[in-house]
């Protein structure tokens, strides 16, 4: 993709697939250097720095893309309308990934790019599963940022339409619990409780949130 790139740096579609590639490769050194048993401290941090490099890199060809495809004028031709919408859509849900992984795992100031770029991304997703797990997967990038007003919202627009959803529970429950506001403990324990309620016994999840709500009864009761 490099060399196609530096043949033809103006095309969107061959940004989308290198951050695609670099998404991907990110993920399996971050992975590796997180699961090795041999690597010392030290190796280990080089090894993560070098996976959140190709984060970056992809969230800003990503990014790129997605600005060069808005910038483009929309095609009349039927099939060329076609192939524009399939490459921006393409452009769209990658870099919604990539800003994902780059503001969870490298830049967290980065959080409000990364809700801009779920935005756009949800805008053109007509399948509400994956518009809701689109917006499931912003809402946990803004909590691991520790933006937790933001991703309390995001939380809460997902149990409006599905007040049962265990993911958005525990993150609403979560994302209150992070303010450290004592006044926001009771909601956030309310949520929790739901989560409780309604996760199934083998949600990984389950014992901690347990384990939450018992901690706040016994110290804020």
């Amino acid at each position: 993709y490099d060399q196609g790139l530096a043949a033809d740096p103006e095309q969107p579609a061959i940004l989308t697939n290198k951050a695609v590639a670099l998404k991907a490769r990110g993920v399996e050194r971050f992975n590796s250097a997180i699961t090795s048993k041999t690597l010392d401290d030290a190796s280990r941090a080089a090894a993560l720095d070098t996976a959140k490099a190709d984060f970056k890199a992809a969230a800003e060809a990503s990014t790129k893309a997605v600005a060069m495809l808005k910038g483009q004028t929309t095609p009349t031709d039927p099939a060329e309308l076609d192939r524009y919408n399939k490459n921006k859509y393409a452009a769209l849900v990658t870099n919604a990934e990539s800003m994902r992984l780059f503001v969870s795992k490298v830049d967290g100031t980065q959080a409000d790019a990364g809700l801009t770029a779920f935005k756009d991304y949800m805008a053109v997703q007509t399948e509400p599963a994956k518009k809701s797990k689109a917006q499931l997967d912003a809402a946990q990038m803004l909590l691991d940022a520790g933006a937790s007003d933001k991703a309390l919202a995001e939380f809460q627009a997902v149990l409006t339409a599905q007040p049962d959803n265990p993911e958005a529970n525990i993150g609403a429950g979560l994302a209150l619990y992070a303010t450290g506001e004592k006044e926001k403990f009771q909601e956030a324990a309310n949520y929790l409780q739901h989560f409780v309620n309604a996760a199934p016994a083998s949600h990984p999840l389950k014992d901690d949130a347990k384990a939450l709500l018992a901690a706040l009864n016994n110290t804020e009761k």
